[in-house]
């Protein structure tokens, strides 16, 4: 079903909670101005919206698939993730289609660099990639506040190898993402999420960049930030993904500390595929390990041998 504007939606909702318009208005609004909103024969102040929103006592998750449903755009978007979930690179390219299919350019950029970035291919240098990119890095230069939605494209950027900011501005967006974290912790999960695997991102591209001190304080941040969110499903993950990358910088330094605690991440991956197997678990471990290999100048073997 398509809106042609907001009052439908909220008729929708006020049909499928089978709510009558007085009980759905409440005290923000008159039954018959909230009737007429529906037809859309008026409109209401934004905070009046919100307020009839919350009579119909939905969760957040449900607001973002009501909003979305008459949104070709977002529907195509997650056709495209699922794609990709399933490892169908092709589906997902044909799903995207072209540029002018898209009314939001960067909906599109993000999701060309994401179909990229999961080919697993090194070559940045093509056309395409270069165009995205070079897109993407203006319009986060064009902006003079990030929003929670800019992370994700930061994240994306921040995956791949080349050097697209400058130090300034990776120290601009850490202090952005430990604050936001303190002032997050109690109120969203969701920003949460966001703000920690930013952090775990700018944590690689630390190190990657040579900044190695700089890394080691940033993990150790994100470390106590994400201890007083455990009981969120995704803080076991970032931690996990923090340790790796604590892993890599270290061989970066050439640290022999980096073979002790690459072994016992080898460990948990082996116990935790041991307990619940899945796919990607394997995946994981097959790149960490090359990783380690390739960045291992400290002399000791990886992996080493269990000892009798």
């Amino acid at each position: 079903m398509e809106f042609k504007h907001y009052g439908e939606i909220i008729h929708k909702i006020r049909q499928d909670r089978n709510m009558s318009l007085k009980e759905a208005a409440g005290d923000a609004i008159t039954p018959n101005n909230l009737s007429r909103f529906e037809k859309g024969l008026a409109t209401v102040k934004v905070n009046t919206f919100f307020e009839v929103l919350n009579n119909f006592n939905l969760d957040g998750y449900d607001y973002v698939e009501i909003f979305h449903i008459q949104d070709k755009n977002s529907l195509r978007a997650r056709e495209i993730i699922h794609a990709l979930s399933k490892n169908d690179k092709i589906k997902a390219r044909q799903i995207l289609g072209k540029k002018s299919d898209w009314g939001n350019v960067i909906e599109y950029y993000i999701l060309k660099l994401d179909i990229f970035r999961m080919e697993n291919t090194r070559d940045e240098s093509t056309p395409d990639v270069v165009e995205a990119i070079n897109y993407l890095v203006n319009y986060m230069f064009s902006i003079d506040t990030l929003y929670i939605r800019d992370f994700l494209i930061i994240e994306l950027l921040l995956t791949f190898d080349g050097q697209y900011f400058e130090l300034k501005f990776l120290e601009y967006l850490e202090k952005l993402i430990v604050k936001g974290l303190e002032e997050t912790k109690q109120i969203s999960e969701s920003f949460s999420h966001r703000y920690t695997q930013t952090g775990t991102f700018l944590v690689r591209t630390y190190s990657r960049y040579g900044y190695y001190d700089k890394a080691e304080k940033l993990i150790y941040k994100l470390k106590i930030a994400l201890s007083e969110i455990f009981y969120y499903e995704f803080s076991v993950f970032q931690l996990f993904y923090l340790n790796i990358y604590e892993v890599f910088n270290l061989l970066r330094q050439n640290n022999p500390k980096a073979i002790e605690r690459a072994n016992a991440l080898l460990h948990y991956i082996d116990a935790q595929n041991d307990l619940f197997p899945l796919p990607n678990m394997i995946t994981i471990k097959n790149s960490f390990t090359q990783e380690v290999q390739r960045l291992n100048k400290t002399g000791i073997p990886f992996p080493m041998e269990d000892e009798e």
